[in-house]
């Protein structure tokens, strides 16, 4: 019976795979992310200073109270609520107008096809 192999022999007859090559769609797409633009950053800070100012007069306004934004007595959340309440329905109107308009891209889509 022969010896078994030395395992010092196994250990250098395995390999690491070799890594997958990219294709080229992965490298643009991937090319976005390196370096470093400064527009972007720039944005960045612009956004995160009005996130800051927002919070910060969120803050104030619920230390003070309402009398900071000009309310009264009697109507002290009433400009808030209809507010969202007039946002909610501009979104649902827009939703209602989309419906429409997809339906009617179908429609004319499908007796393209048809007649």
């Amino acid at each position: 019976m022969a010896p078994p192999p030395p395992a010092t022999a196994v250990a250098d007859s395995m390999s690491a795979p070799a890594a997958p090559r990219d294709s080229q769609t992965n490298i643009d797409i991937m090319a976005v992310t390196k370096g470093f633009h400064w527009p972007w950053f720039i944005a960045l800070v612009f956004a995160l200073t009005g996130v800051a100012v927002a919070a910060a007069t969120l803050a104030y306004q619920t230390y003070v109270g309402l009398g900071v934004a000009g309310y009264q007595a009697p109507i002290f959340w009433g400009v808030y609520i209809i507010t969202f309440v007039f946002w909610v329905g501009i979104g649902r109107i827009l939703v209602g107008l989309t419906a429409l308009w997809c339906r009617r891209t179908i429609r004319q889509t499908y007796h393209k096809f048809i007649h």
